[in-house]
């Protein structure tokens, strides 16, 4: 029951949620030191990770569906391929019904809570409820679309910022969209550099994404240097702005982490049959130091 229970949690990409919590920290701060309301907040992050949770269980639902679904599929051939990614469904360890019975949960407790913001905040909630569906949609079958490492940064970023800031000041401001640029990009690195790590099986797949439009894996870096280059000036507009103080320019604290980031991709996607599973890691990192220091700054300029 255990192994079960914990394979389950690997198809929902568990390891993913701390990135959801990390952008959802800054924008909590933020919005509670302008008199937000913090239950209200805490309730938000458990719709937050609920959804999330969601989208990735369906999405490796669907993309197992299609697998099976090929012509081509050989049962025998894809077990005797190690840590291949649908190895527990196609063995039957784990049934399909399991992940769409706890998708249908997590899809209950984020509706719960929606209807909940709704009474309390008003009818703006249903705006945010409808982008965030269409978003979701396009999210679990983004590997159709070409542009898909973007498609769930905007949830990332300025739909997660305006959802979180809405539900517990009951008002809208531009602030939290200006707020949630650096998550933005941060986020479209963390699936980006996901995207290059994929390139030869999403070729393979016919699944089309910016890194594999590229020549090479290599070449496809030329994206991940200028997100890098966007996520430490976009600061700068947050003070122009007079959104925060000066103290935000702590974050490039990090610019060291990403160099070694970008550095680390090179050396990776210089090698056959590159891996880069440790950078995703690594990226990851990027997005926790840099909020944790962005929730240091927020409180020192608004206190």
């Amino acid at each position: 029951m255990l192994n079960k229970v914990t394979t389950i949690l690997e198809y929902s990409r568990i390891l993913s949620l701390p990135v959801s919590f990390a952008c959802w920290m800054v924008i909590f701060t933020y919005s509670a030191l302008v008199a937000g309301h913090i239950w209200y907040g805490i309730l938000g992050l458990i719709c937050i990770l609920a959804i999330h949770l969601a989208i990735n269980i369906l999405s490796n639902y669907f993309d197992y569906k299609g697998l099976t679904r090929n012509d081509e599929f050989d049962r025998e051939e894809y077990l005797a391929i190690k840590d291949n990614k649908h190895r527990y469904l196609v063995s039957g360890f784990v049934k399909s019904s399991d992940l769409l019975w706890i998708a249908s949960v997590h899809i209950f407790i984020a509706f719960a809570i929606g209807v909940f913001f709704y009474f309390k905040c008003g009818k703006v909630v249903l705006n945010i409820a409808a982008i965030g569906l269409i978003l979701s949609s396009l999210t679990i079958f983004s590997s159709k679309i070409r542009y898909s490492e973007l498609l769930p940064s905007l949830s990332y970023g300025p739909l997660l910022f305006c959802g979180t800031y809405l539900v517990m000041t009951k008002t809208f401001n531009t602030d939290a969209i200006l707020l949630s640029i650096p998550y933005l990009f941060l986020s479209t690195i963390i699936l980006y550099v996901r995207s290059i790590k994929n390139y030869n099986n999403d070729l393979d797949k016919n699944c089309i994404s910016i890194a594999n439009s590229f020549d090479s894996q290599l070449d496809s870096l030329i994206i991940l240097k200028w997100l890098l280059v966007a996520v430490y000036v976009s600061p700068i507009l947050l003070c122009l702005f007079d959104i925060l103080d000066w103290q935000i320019f702590a974050v490039w604290a990090t610019i060291p982490t990403a160099l070694n980031l970008y550095k680390s991709m090179k050396e990776c996607t210089s090698e056959k049959d590159a891996d880069c599973e440790p950078e995703i890691y690594q990226a990851r990192k990027i997005v926790i130091y840099y909020s944790i220091i962005s929730v240091v700054a927020i409180i020192l300029a608004l206190n």
